[in-house]
């Protein structure tokens, strides 16, 4: 589906993202949300294939809603880090049950200390957390809304 520039999934299979960002070649903006987590297994993905053509060219936003800040979500983020050459931004959405132990500052600090690379496939992308106590797990939320107001601009797979 070559036409379709926003998608949004909901607890995909880690092992899988590769083969939805193939399906979508022209995808420039990708909502995430997880409900346990960003994803729900430790498979492998970015292994070594065709390169994948949203990240040569158009991938430009991607959205975490529910982050969680584990380690899964983490290597997820620097997979896309790493990849995606025109990458303009990564927005992190989390609810304060993230922050148990330490602060919201300190565990934002963390989170980007964890995220650091060498060699980002973009410079230029930007990494914003926001807090959202508005944040609820049985709806696709994006954009400053809840997909179901937005459904005519959001693909679901």
């Amino acid at each position: 589906m070559p036409s379709v520039k926003v998608l949004a999934l909901e607890d995909v299979d880690r092992m899988h993202i590769n083969d939805f960002l193939r399906c979508f070649p022209r995808l420039e903006k990708l909502y995430l949300k997880g409900s346990q987590g960003i994803f729900r297994s430790e498979g492998t993905y970015g292994v070594k294939l065709n390169p994948i053509e949203c990240f040569e060219l158009y991938l430009r936003r991607i959205v975490f809603n529910g982050y969680k800040g584990d380690t899964s979500d983490v290597k997820l983020v620097k997979f896309f880090l790493t990849k995606a050459r025109v990458l303009e931004s990564i927005s992190f959405r989390f609810s304060t049950s993230n922050n148990n132990v330490c602060s919201e500052e300190e565990w934002i600090a963390d989170q980007r200390f964890r995220m650091r690379l060498n060699n980002r496939a973009s410079e230029s992308a930007k990494l914003s957390f926001a807090h959202d106590e508005g944040y609820r797990n049985d709806d696709v939320y994006c954009c400053g809304k809840y997909a179901s107001d937005v459904t005519d601009h959001i693909h679901y797979y």
